[in-house]
This record gives C-alpha cells, sequence and structure tokens, in this order.
C-alpha cells in the first residue's frame, strides 16, 4: 500500500496538507518547554476535517503557580489557528488532561475561586466541543477511543498517584532544560 498524500488550499489560499483526522495533545500552553513553534508551523501548513485534543492542551497547574498568565506569541497563534480552523468547518473536540486545571479529582483554588475544568464536559466554546473521551470512527468505518490515559492513572498507581505525578513533572521539568 502506498502513501498518498493529498494537498489542498488552505484558509490563507497557501497549499497545505490535508489529513481528514489530526489528534495533538500534551501542548502544555503556558509553560515555556511547550515547543509552541513547531506546533504553529504544523496547524499553519495542514488542513483537516477533525482536529482532537487529547488532554493537557493548557497547563493549569503550571499556569496556577504564576502570578500572571502570560502566553507567548508563539502560544497565542496556536490558539489563534485552532479557532481558525473550526471557523472554518474542522470539527475540534477536546479531552481533559491532568494537566488542565490540577490533578484528576482534586479542584484547585486561586483568589477565592474554584477552578474546576470538569464543568465544560458536553460544552463547547468557539467551535471546540469538550468531551471527557471520544469515540472517534474512520473512513473505513473503524472505531477508537480516544482520551489522554490518566483516567486510568489510579489502576497503575494506586492510591498514591499525585506522588507519581510530582515526580514526573519533576523529571519532565528537569529534562526539559537539558
Amino acid at each position: 500500500m502506498k502513501l498518498k498524500l493529498e494537498v489542498r488550499e488552505n484558509l490563507s489560499g497557501h497549499k497545505a496538507l490535508y489529513f481528514p483526522f489530526m489528534s495533538v495533545s500534551d501542548i502544555h500552553l503556558g509553560t515555556k518547554h511547550s515547543r509552541a513553534h513547531r506546533l504553529c508551523s504544523a496547524l499553519q501548513h495542514t488542513q483537516v476535517d477533525h482536529l482532537q485534543l487529547p488532554g493537557d492542551i493548557v497547563d493549569g497547574e503550571a499556569l496556577l503557580r504564576k502570578k500572571t498568565w502570560n502566553f507567548g506569541p508563539w502560544q497565542r497563534q496556536i490558539l489563534g489557528h485552532i479557532l481558525r480552523k473550526t471557523d472554518a468547518g474542522t470539527k475540534a473536540t477536546a479531552n481533559e488532561g491532568n494537566h488542565e486545571c490540577g490533578l484528576p479529582g482534586k479542584p484547585l483554588q486561586r483568589n477565592d475561586r474554584l477552578l474546576n475544568h470538569r464543568n465544560l464536559h458536553g460544552k463547547s466554546i468557539y467551535g471546540v466541543a469538550f468531551e471527557r473521551a471520544t469515540v472517534y470512527t474512520d473512513p473505513q468505518n473503524r472505531q477508537f477511543l480516544i482520551s489522554h490515559g490518566h483516567e486510568f492513572d489510579e489502576k497503575l498507581f494506586g492510591k498514591n498517584q499525585s506522588y507519581w505525578y510530582r515526580i514526573g513533572n519533576r523529571a519532565y521539568d528537569l529534562l526539559a532544560e537539558i
């Protein structure tokens, strides 16, 4: 079987690679390690029918540790690309991740506000639908369950999952600085 790439015209009239489905996770907007420039380029040069965002798009944990929330220019452009795609008809679905707003099941407080991202499920903001998990059906009518996967952590790590999250986050931060 040969791989065939289809080129179409994107919103700005330039050539773009077309994919019926594209999944992007673990962007961690709000952190300096987000690799936003690379993703921005990928979003600019692709056209998709369904954009899946299965978790950790925004790093709520990192943002809550900061005094002010300031996305860099590349991070803001990512949000702009996603919104332009949904405005042009791309179906976009976001699933919760373990970094969107604190550890799972443990909402965080900031400035006397209770922050819990779970209240977005079943809602749509600017064309992006928020779901716990998504079932994607491909052109061959095969179905795939899409989620961030952190909901299985308690089965893997037991009751000490927050300990393992902290260790993983610290290791990630150290490796990202190399």
